[in-house]
């Protein structure tokens, strides 16, 4: 029966006891003994306080100074003061170790920080597990009298957040040196598993929502939505913001994120939006964020990561790393509000990349934040200078492989829509040669024929490169490919719909961005032979085009690139090689290669060879015969 059905029951019956009673002759207040201790079944109780350092279970947990001791207590006292009508507080006067089942499912209760506790509200130990239901941890931020310092929980043991929890209203301040960690959670140890519940409204320096370090936290349901990350300025102290809805940091900490896991609508005042893997501080121990599902979308970062920020670190190995082969990066902005340099800021995602001197050895050393993506589709977004699909700045490393790669199309800067790489000396130590590949063919098998920012083609032997610092080298590049189906039906990563300030709308980076599989590559070489001409007849320069096939298709070849041939001094010709052309396509085809030469004028041109045997192109001059009709 209902709680209300059962309190109108035992009305009655108290009643016809009473009525008993004084027949038998007895006096009524023998009917009314004391309940036992801390249980009650009538009135009107709405705060119950629970203190798990000095409260016992033998108090009745009604006042300040008489509270219990356990959750399991305040919840069976919540449980005999349940109405339909009037809702139950549980404060918490000092911090709770818990364990087991933590829920209030059926009860008309919230657990909620007391005004003038500032420290953690629950805590679960190395060799403990809490799973939290059905629950809601308030922070009461709008009536906290002190400075909070501390999450609603510290684990350091196997926390479970699961369907019907609300960790709500916690904003944690910095402590002199010691920055602000966690504003719903701080995962200093074991595991976290989040599939279901919200976190939201909580803040803190680094991990608006929840901060893990030498953790490993499992997200694959549930929201974490509205948390802040904040920047702090203590004495001389600045705790730059760094991860608005989650922060991992250093010691091995891993952030898995799966399935329906929602992380929206979250800010970072300096980095990080979304997830910072890192802080501002370089690490010196690995963390890693592998993504496989979920959506993060509609944060802010006020200087980097709109969505994700990936810092570098100290050493190599203890980088932030980024694995990504499946979910949605959507509609993120990167505001370049922060403190922090926004250059090329990233509105889906920024790599970090950033170097020192060895003070041993005098020689500089450069370190790197890593992105790893499969199958991504970036579309979309927007960056108001360069690089609205991608933008690198100078100690950058761009890899865009053909399998497993990306489609770029549809992107929206001032000026290199899809792609921008920069060289220069400009930037401290961000200066250098940033290196590149970029594939001709995107995800779906579609040509790119890409273009510089005045229209023309690029050549195949410029899209891998080094480019020159002390020049001021850039690459810009744009495709008219403005949709795909095929890229759309294969892409299991979208990063859509995003926004920087400055570059990079996508993905902005001075880490290193590794799109696609590297897989076993061969070069295809091509000859040039005149016949039977004179050589002051021939070209300043030909034009040979690359097509590639798979084995087993009937589908027409697909145009690849091109490349000019030009003769030496001596007005010999040389051979020339497409390289770093991959063996088989992502579904483990041979790959077929052919090549054609572009029209030259006054010449046929005959193609013999092969791709393992190199091609040879053959030109004989053509002849006029005249002929009379009579």
């Amino acid at each position: 029966m209902k709680k209300k059905q059962l309190s109108d029951l035992a009305e009655s019956l108290a009643l016809v006891c009473s009525i008993i009673f004084l027949l038998c002759g007895f006096p009524l207040s023998a009917a009314a003994e004391e309940p036992a201790a801390g249980i009650v079944t009538t009135g009107a109780v709405t705060e119950i306080y629970l203190d798990g350092v000095s409260g016992s279970d033998a108090n009745d947990g009604l006042t300040v100074s008489t509270p219990v001791k356990t959750f399991a207590r305040a919840r069976a006292l919540a449980d005999s003061y349940d109405s339909d009508t009037q809702a139950i507080t549980i404060y918490i006067l000092n911090t709770v170790s818990i364990s087991g089942d933590i829920s209030l499912s059926g009860i008309n209760a919230t657990v909620k920080r007391y005004p003038s506790f500032t420290g953690y509200l629950m805590q679960v130990s190395s060799s403990s597990t809490a799973a939290l239901s059905d629950i809601t941890i308030d922070g009461n931020s709008e009536n906290v009298t002190g400075t909070v310092s501390s999450s609603l929980i510290s684990s350091y043991g196997t926390l479970n957040i699961q369907d019907g929890t609300v960790l709500q209203n916690n904003a944690i301040t910095a402590q002199g040196y010691f920055a602000s960690r966690g504003g719903a959670v701080l995962a200093s140890g074991g595991t976290v598993t989040m599939t279901g519940g919200t976190i939201t409204g909580c803040s803190a320096n680094m991990g608006g929502g929840i901060f893990v370090i030498n953790a490993v936290m499992n997200f694959s349901g549930g929201v974490i939505r509205s948390n802040s990350a904040v920047d702090t300025y203590s004495g001389s102290s600045r705790h730059a913001a760094a991860g608005g809805g989650i922060c991992i940091y250093d010691r091995n900490a891993v952030l898995n994120l799966s399935g329906t896991a929602q992380i929206i609508n979250n800010t970072s005042e300096d980095m990080g939006g979304g997830i910072s893997v890192g802080t501002s501080i370089a690490s010196n121990e690995a963390q890693t964020l592998n993504m496989t599902g979920g959506t993060i979308s509609g944060n802010t970062a006020g200087s980097a990561g709109g969505g994700i920020y990936i810092q570098s670190g100290l050493a190599e190995g203890a980088v932030g790393t980024a694995n990504i082969t499946g979910g949605t990066i959507s509609y993120n902005t990167m505001s370049g509000t922060g403190i922090g340099n926004s250059d090329f800021g990233g509105g889906g995602i920024y790599v970090n990349g950033s170097s020192y001197i060895d003070s041993t050895t005098s020689e500089r050393v450069v370190l790197h934040g890593i992105l790893n993506l499969t199958n991504v589709l970036i579309t979309d977004n927007t960056a108001a200078l360069q690089g609205g699909g991608y933008a690198a700045c100078p100690i950058s490393e761009t890899n865009v492989y053909v399998n497993d790669g990306a489609a770029l199309f549809g992107n929206t800067a001032a000026s290199a829509q899809e792609i921008y790489i920069l060289a220069t000396n400009a930037y401290e130590l961000h200066y250098g040669d940033p290196t590149y590949t970029i594939s001709t063919i995107m995800l779906g098998g579609t040509s790119y024929q890409w273009k510089y920012d005045d229209g023309t083609e690029v050549p195949y032997d410029e899209m891998t490169g080094t480019l020159d610092a002390d020049i001021d080298e850039s690459l810009s590049l744009h495709t008219d490919v403005t949709s795909d189906a095929n890229a759309e039906a294969l892409a299991t990563v979208r990063i859509i719909g995003n926004t920087s300030a400055t570059r990079g709308g996508g993905i902005g980076s001075n880490g290193v961005v590794n799109i696609g599989k590297l897989s076993t590559l061969i070069d295809v070489t091509v000859s040039k032979t005149w016949l039977n001409d004179d050589s002051a007849d021939r070209p300043d320069s030909i034009t040979i085009e690359l097509y590639r096939s798979t084995e087993g298709s009937d589908a027409d070849p697909i145009y690849v690139g091109y490349q000019t041939m030009t003769p030496d001094s001596d007005g010999s010709w040389p051979s020339l090689t497409f390289s770093n052309l991959p063996v088989e396509d992502s579904s483990g085809n041979a790959c077929i290669y052919s090549v054609a030469e572009r029209t030259v004028d006054g010449y046929t041109s005959v193609i013999s060879g092969s791709q393992e045997e190199s091609f040879t192109i053959t030109n004989v001059p053509q002849i006029s015969i005249p002929v009379t009709k009579v």
